[in-house]
């Protein structure tokens, strides 16, 4: 039940690491060569890149149409409470998942 977590949040540290460093590395560039707006003006790029791939490959996850949910099959505020509400793990994952991307 909790076999691939902790392995997924020791990839999740050393992926934070090492992408702190090599931001670190770029945005020093960034300075040195436009001066203190450079790290700004190089995070606009990422930000562009990062807009563009998920507008590309970024598939919508939709749940399977059934009566139970409003609005046309549409899933609702209110199914994702019941769903929460039924496991609380989703709380849990969801709770360490936040503290840890606040302790980065």
């Amino acid at each position: 039940d909790g076999k691939y977590l902790g392995d997924t949040f020791g990839m999740a540290y050393a992926g934070d690491s090492i992408v702190a460093i090599l931001a670190g590395q770029l945005a020093g560039i960034a300075a040195s060569t436009r001066g203190p707006t450079g790290p700004f003006e190089l995070s606009t790029g990422f930000l562009a890149a990062g807009g563009l791939l998920a507008a590309l490959l970024w598939k919508e996850n939709i749940a399977s149409k059934d009566k139970s949910s409003s609005n046309d099959g549409k899933p609702s505020i209110k199914d994702a409470i019941q769903v929460v509400r039924a496991d609380p793990k989703i709380i849990l994952v969801g709770g360490v998942q936040s503290l840890f991307e606040a302790a980065m």
